[in-house]
C-alpha cells in the first residue's frame, strides 16, 4: 500500500487500512525541558544575534523592488529601504508576488478554519501519560489535547491541559462544559476531578483545509515564484512541499545548505577569476 500511495494519482484515491501503515519512523522532536518549542526559537535567535545577524521583529515587508527578475531592495514598513542579495520566503508564495507588485495569477482561495483553544487546570492528575492525544472520534468536538505535566515530565500541580477545536458547522456551538465532558468520556480526566480554572482563546487565522486542490495550488504557486524571481529560496509551507513542523525543519536545513553551497562556489569562482585577472 505504501508503494502504491507514492503515486500522486493513486494517493488521492487510496487510504491506509490502519494508523500504523505509512507511519514515519522519524522521531518527533521536542525540547526535553520544562519549556515548549518556543525554547528552540529563543535559542536560534540568540545564536543568530551572536553571529552578527540583524533581526527586525514586528516588522512588515511593504514592498520589494526588482531589477531583471532579481529582488534588489526591500522596503520595510517604518524602516528605510534595505539592499537585498537573497530572499528566504516562508509565507504563502502568493504574498511574495503581491509584495513584488505582481499578479499571483491564481483564483484559488483556501478555506481557513479558525481554532478555539480551551485551557483547563484540574485539581488532580490526569489518567493518561501521553503528551498529546489526537482525537479521531467524529462524535467528539476536540481535535487535539495537550497534557502539560506529561510534556514537561513533572508530576505535581498545576495539572493543566489545552484542548484544540477546529471550528466548523458541527463544532461552532461547543462550550467549555461539553469539552470537559469529552475529556472525561475519553478517559483523560476522572469524573470526580474538579476544574480549578478554564479560559478560552480563538485563533481566527487557523489552518487551511488540507484538500488535494490546496496542495496542488501551493506547489504550482511555488513553481511560478521560483521561475519569476532569480534570488529566492522558498522555505517551509511556502515551498509547497511540506506542511508539518518536523518536515518543515528538515526541508529548511536542506534548502539553506544548498543555498550556502551555491554561494561558497560562486565566491570561489569569483576569487579564482580575480586572481587570474590580477596575474595578467
Amino acid at each position: 500500500m505504501s508503494t502504491l500511495k507514492k503515486d500522486p494519482r493513486l494517493d488521492m484515491l487510496l487510504a491506509f487500512a490502519n494508523q500504523t501503515q505509512g507511519m514515519s519512523k522519524a522521531m518527533n522532536m521536542y525540547p526535553k525541558i520544562n519549556r515548549g518549542i518556543g525554547y528552540w526559537i529563543a535559542l536560534l535567535h540568540k545564536q543568530a544575534i551572536n553571529l552578527g545577524v540583524e533581526i527586525h521583529l514586528q516588522t512588515t515587508v511593504k514592498q520589494f523592488k526588482l531589477s531583471d527578475g532579481a529582488i534588489t531592495h526591500v522596503e520595510l514598513k517604518g524602516h528605510n529601504i534595505e539592499r537585498v542579495d537573497h530572499v528566504c520566503w516562508t509565507s504563502p508564495s502568493a504574498l511574495l508576488f503581491k509584495a513584488c507588485g505582481q499578479d499571483p495569477q491564481s483564483t484559488f482561495k483556501p478555506t481557513i478554519r479558525s481554532t478555539r483553544l480551551f485551557h483547563f487546570t484540574f485539581a488532580q492528575p490526569f489518567l493518561s501519560d501521553n503528551n498529546y492525544i489526537d482525537v479521531n472520534d467524529p462524535q467528539c468536538d476536540a481535535f487535539r489535547v495537550t497534557l502539560y505535566p506529561n510534556l514537561r515530565q513533572i508530576h505535581y500541580a498545576p495539572y493543566a491541559c489545552t484542548v484544540e477545536v477546529i471550528i466548523n458547522q458541527y463544532t461552532q456551538n461547543c462550550s467549555w462544559q461539553s469539552i470537559a465532558a469529552e475529556l472525561v468520556s475519553m478517559g483523560i480526566v476522572a469524573a470526580e476531578n474538579s476544574i480549578l480554572l478554564h479560559v478560552e482563546d480563538e485563533i481566527k487565522a487557523g489552518f487551511p483545509i488540507m484538500s488535494p486542490e490546496f496542495f496542488e495550488e501551493s506547489l504550482a504557486m511555488a513553481t511560478r515564484a521560483q521561475a519569476a524571481f532569480k534570488n529566492i529560496t522558498l522555505l517551509g509551507k511556502a515551498s509547497g512541499r511540506v506542511f508539518f513542523m518536523q518536515d518543515v525543519l528538515i526541508d529548511c536545513v536542506a534548502q539553506l545548505d544548498q543555498a550556502l553551497a551555491c554561494y561558497q562556489l560562486l565566491n570561489k569562482l569569483t576569487d579564482t577569476l580575480s586572481d587570474k585577472l590580477a596575474n595578467k
